[in-house]
């Protein structure tokens, strides 16, 4: 029973404070005929936690919001960032992401065909290799 206490008493006084880092916004499932124009913010502020001193500072971490586009519709779009928008090791906890929500314009994609005439100008010259 001392045992147990002084291992909890060891891990609580080895528990990190709440960190702020910047994760980059990536996207992904965005339906083939839409087309992302703008992102806006292209980054958050993601408060953390470590539950243990025992894992890497949140700080060293590569921490990025996995953004899901597949319900998005053309034109502009809100998208609220979720705590599980974000993989985190085990024993880091988000506590607040700053801003909680994104706008993400999308346009529909268009294929057009094209005449190209091209134009010359000067002469060209020949060299012997």
């Amino acid at each position: 029973m001392l045992f147990r206490i002084f291992c909890w008493l060891i891990i609580t006084a080895k528990q990190g404070g709440i960190v702020t880092v910047t994760a980059p916004l990536k996207f992904h499932n965005l339906p083939d005929k839409l087309a992302l124009v703008k992102a806006s913010p292209e980054e958050v502020e993601v408060q953390l936690k470590a539950i243990s001193g025992l894992i890497p500072s949140p700080k060293q971490l590569d921490i990025t919001a996995d953004m899901n586009l597949a319900k998005t519709r053309e034109g502009v779009n809100q998208l609220a960032i979720k705590n599980d928008d974000f993989q985190l090791p085990l024993g880091v906890m988000v506590t607040g992401i700053n801003p909680s929500v994104i706008k993400v314009t999308v346009e529909k994609k268009v294929r057009k065909t094209l005449q190209v005439k091209v134009k010359t100008t000067g002469k060209q010259s020949f060299r012997k290799v």
